[in-house]
């Protein structure tokens, strides 16, 4: 794929990646969890899962929202 099909496919899951994460194949919703958080999914027994880490793109849209929230 050409660099600007590929940039405008990471911009529209980042800008949506529920649209990618209601897909019925399984492999689309291993895609949207492995680009989401940083790492894999701690879970405990008896507490269930873990609080994620999330990626730094995720990190970075969220400290944008932040920022304009409080600016």
């Amino acid at each position: 794929r050409s660099f600007s099909e590929t940039y405008r496919t990471a911009l529209d899951f980042l800008g949506n990646p529920s649209k990618l994460w209601l897909s019925p194949r399984l492999e689309d919703r291993r895609a949207v969890l492995k680009m989401v958080f940083a790492d894999k999914l701690a879970y405990a027994r008896n507490e269930g899962y873990r609080t994620a880490q999330i990626s730094k793109p995720f990190q970075m849209l969220r400290s944008i929202k932040m920022h304009k929230k409080y600016a």
